[in-house]
């Protein structure tokens, strides 16, 4: 029994230990995934691309003019792979 009072402690506190780092890791994911340079979910359509971010540009029909003002619908297609 004396076995057993020394493997509960360590047990319990190894899955406390593992759980704290899960949810260390999860609070802190973006600073975490920035500084080591980690994309878990990164899937890349274009080969070879070395972009530091993804991005979803979504505007109304009636901000076409404004768009293309702006420029921004050229920088987009450029930016294609």
């Amino acid at each position: 029994m004396v076995w057993l009072q020394i493997a509960v402690p360590m047990v319990a506190g190894a899955i406390v230990l593992v759980s704290a780092c899960f949810v260390l890791v999860y609070r802190c994911r973006v600073a975490v995934f920035a500084k080591f340079n980690v994309h878990p979910f990164d899937v890349d359509e274009c080969k070879g691309e070395d972009m530091a971010f993804d991005a979803f540009v979504s505007c109304a029909w009636p901000d076409d003019d404004l768009a293309q003002q702006v420029g921004l619908l050229a920088a987009l297609h450029r930016r294609r792979c």
